[in-house]
């Protein structure tokens, strides 16, 4: 795959080195000119195909800059949308000419903006939305089978802490046609804080799984269906650390739904993919057998995966790979 791409159009010295320094390494860093953009194909090009574009609207005729941001709302309705972010005051003319309210502005100079941090936090989802094997995947995602997972841990270090519960749903034709739910033992007993905001008890633990059958379950699970949870940076963790502790490897294919979420739909300003659902039409499941959690994550599969099919024309896992290449262009 191709290195996660940042294109930028006006910079000073000093604003680049920001940018060099808040990003990883394995960022590239691509520059445009002005000239590029007077053309409207190199444009729509743009604003349609890069993960993040950063501007200094001084650079830009007031033109160039109402056609910029025209196309890319029909971008952001249409298809996929580059993350648009401006880097200098708007010209007076510019903001007589265009609505700056809805539009990201940083501060490259200061380098603890937040919204330049935020901006980083969600490039940085964007890049790993599935496993590196998600082509392994079932052929279409709508029909065929889900394993909706949740867990509860001991802590949140996944090298002293333990997994203390494993929820498997499995869904298939938009029903979920199975909850189990698994205790499972941890290393040492849990603190009292710990019971009360998992509602989860030592006497109910000393009952549970061990790790070593919790990893039986879930490498049994009828492949090539892949796992679906909220975030890649909570749960991988967990699940590496407790099949390494087993002696063995977490290559189970998944989708981190925080993470997906993040190529398909804008919430920098949220704080959880979970919000955008208020701003969208409900999908409610079809059957009684749902909990909160469960609700919200099939919901937010759904619309994500309705928004993948009538955007992006991606109605299955394989064809994912189409997607990852916004960010890696």
């Amino acid at each position: 795959m191709r290195n996660p791409t940042i294109t930028y159009l006006g910079l000073s010295r000093l604003q680049f080195q920001t940018l060099k320094c808040l990003f990883p390494i394995r960022y590239s860093m691509v520059e445009i000119t002005a000239a590029f953009l007077e053309k409207e194909e190199n444009i729509k090009q743009l604003v349609s195909t890069e993960g993040c574009i950063f501007i200094n609207p001084q650079k830009l005729n007031i033109t160039q800059l109402q056609d910029i941001l025209f196309l890319h709302e029909y971008a952001k309705a249409h298809t996929h949308a580059a993350l648009l972010v401006f880097t200098n005051p708007f010209t007076a003319e510019q903001a007589l000419g265009v609505s700056t309210k809805s539009l990201y502005s940083v501060n490259l100079i200061r380098g603890r903006d937040n919204t330049l941090l935020r901006i980083v936090k969600h490039l940085e989802k964007a890049c790993t939305p599935c496993s590196p094997n998600f082509t392994e995947m079932a052929a279409n995602m709508f029909n065929d089978g889900w394993y909706f997972i949740d867990i509860e841990t001991s802590g949140f270090d996944p090298l002293d802490d333990d997994i203390i519960s494993l929820s498997v749903s499995y869904m298939a034709n938009y029903q979920i046609k199975s909850v189990q739910q698994y205790y499972v033992k941890p290393r040492n007993k849990i603190p009292e804080n710990i019971e009360e905001l998992t509602g989860i008890t030592n006497e109910m633990l000393d009952r549970g799984i061990s790790k070593a059958e919790l990893v039986k379950i879930l490498k049994e699970l009828p492949s090539p269906s892949p796992l679906i949870f909220y975030s890649d940076s909570y749960f991988v963790p967990f699940l590496k650390a407790t099949f390494m502790s087993c002696g063995e490897s977490f290559h189970t294919p998944y989708i981190a739904m925080d993470e997906l979420v993040a190529h398909v739909f804008e919430y920098m300003n949220y704080k959880s993919a979970y919000d955008i659902l208020e701003q969208l039409p409900a999908k409610r499941m079809e059957n009684e057998q749902k909990c909160d959690y469960l609700e919200k994550l099939y919901r937010l599969t759904l619309t994500t995966f309705d928004s993948l099919e009538n955007r992006y024309g991606i109605r299955s896992m394989g064809e994912l790979e189409g997607l990852y290449e916004f960010s890696k262009q």
